[in-house]
């Protein structure tokens, strides 16, 4: 028997022997999760998790056009390769915003890098992006919008084959991700309400950094459906049984007694 198919042998044997244990053997369970470069459209996400017969509480009604607009405008940053001794960068930069409108100005950075000179750098503003902001009735999103500018007419130096290929694609295409942006939920988002429903199932952070925590036997099966439906996006989500073993019932009740000191220490602050 190879090595590989000895260990194959040796976990089955481990998952099945767990599987056979009564539920009060268990404290309940470690779990961690990743979430890799998610697009998940907002209302499959609610039709599946309803179906799943998981709760959508935490789940937004409607993404907001504020955020739409700040993520979209974030996909326009670039560093671009060295082009005569010029290094160069595309910015994005806050210029202002009011009650109806905000302002984004993409900058162009370059920098003189020859040898022997002192570097230069240069700031020229090659576009505009603003967001109209419209207004909420009844849990929707009313008469919002975006306008991209082009601005490059008045360079000192024109904008290389590379510069010019990049602001381009992206000012025609800042529209539609707009528009996607407001139907599809990014990694951010998704992250956020996986971590929002492990602690509405009362779940412990149990590692100071973030990232592990603990979720009591009572919710096995709630876990088991959400860990289906983060696999189904295209993620990773592990849930680690714990046995209801002294040492274990020891490490949970620290990272309890952790949190509630420092949930404490943040009120009195």
């Amino acid at each position: 028997m190879t090595t590989a198919t000895s260990s194959t042998t040796t976990m089955a044997n481990y998952t099945d022997a767990i599987a056979n244990l009564p539920q009060d053997a268990f404290l309940g369970s470690l779990l961690y999760f990743s979430i890799s470069m998610a697009d998940v459209n907002l209302e499959n996400a609610r039709r599946d998790l309803e179906a799943a017969g998981l709760s959508t509480g935490t789940l937004r009604k409607n993404l907001r056009p504020v955020d739409a607009f700040r993520k979209a405008t974030r996909e326009f940053g670039k560093k671009f390769t060295v082009h005569n001794d010029v290094r160069s960068e595309l910015l994005v930069r806050p210029a202002g915003e009011d009650g109806e409108q905000a302002y984004i100005h993409l900058i162009l950075e370059r920098v003189a890098m020859q040898k022997g000179k002192k570097r230069r750098i240069f700031y020229e503003k090659v576009g505009e992006l603003t967001f109209t902001r419209g207004f909420k009735k009844d849990g929707e999103y009313l008469e919002h919008g975006v306008e991209a500018r082009r601005m490059t007419n008045h360079l000192d130096d024109p904008l290389t084959l590379e510069e010019n290929q990049w602001l381009t694609e992206k000012l025609i295409t800042f529209q539609d991700r707009y528009d996607h942006l407001l139907r599809y939920l990014d990694s951010h988002a998704v992250r956020t309400f996986v971590r929002e429903y492990i602690y509405d199932l009362s779940g412990t952070c149990v590692k100071e950094s973030g990232g592990l925590y603990f979720v009591k036997q009572d919710h096995a099966d709630t876990i088991t459906k959400l860990q289906s439906w983060v696999k189904a996006i295209g993620s990773e989500f592990h849930a680690l049984p714990l046995l209801n073993l002294t040492d274990q019932r020891e490490m949970i009740l620290e990272a309890f007694e952790d949190e509630t000191v420092k949930e404490v220490d943040r009120l009195v602050g």
